[in-house]
């Protein structure tokens, strides 16, 4: 289905079947898409913002520039998402399986992606400001260029992963 510039603020869409939909600039805002199937949606410069998304199927999704800020995404899975330039500022990613996902120059700041699975994912240039990465498995992940200023890193498993020319100003664990 093609709902380019289609509105649904504030629609229950909780375990709707949209997987390969085109849904560009469509306005999601605050709307419920909990356990809903998005596989290889395009959601291109889509409003997501404080979207539940938990427990959905989003994996292969198109999310080039959406803005997914305060959205709710734990245990989503997400893997080899394309989620290039989206704003995630204080999502909930918590236990997200991202393997694969691209999120280069992607926001992060303020999210949730404790417990997540950022295995093979490309982050290059992206915002993991005040981040939350407790227990996160970020194994053989491209972090170059990342800024984890403050970012909680505690239980991190980070082996094989580009950590080139990474900003870890004020790095801390708690």
């Amino acid at each position: 289905a093609d709902l380019t510039d289609a509105k649904f603020h504030n629609a229950d869409l909780s375990r709707s079947k949209l997987n390969g939909s085109i849904l560009r600039r469509t306005d999601l805002k605050d709307s419920d898409l909990s356990e809903a199937d998005l596989n290889i949606a395009d959601l291109t410069g889509a409003n997501l913002v404080g979207t539940k998304l938990a427990g959905s199927n989003l994996d292969r999704i198109k999310l080039h520039q959406a803005k997914l800020t305060r959205a709710k995404l734990s245990g989503a899975k997400m893997t080899k998402a394309k989620l290039t330039q989206v704003d995630l500022t204080q999502a909930d990613l918590s236990g997200a399986n991202l393997t694969g996902a691209e999120l280069n120059e992607a926001n992060l700041e303020g999210a949730d992606l404790s417990r997540s699975n950022l295995t093979e994912a490309i982050l290059v240039d992206a915002n993991l400001k005040n981040t939350y990465l407790t227990g996160a498995n970020v194994q053989k992940a491209d972090l170059q260029g990342v800024n984890l200023e403050n970012a909680d890193m505690a239980g991190v498993k980070l082996k094989k992963s580009n950590l080139q020319h990474i900003s870890i100003e004020a790095f801390g664990t708690a």
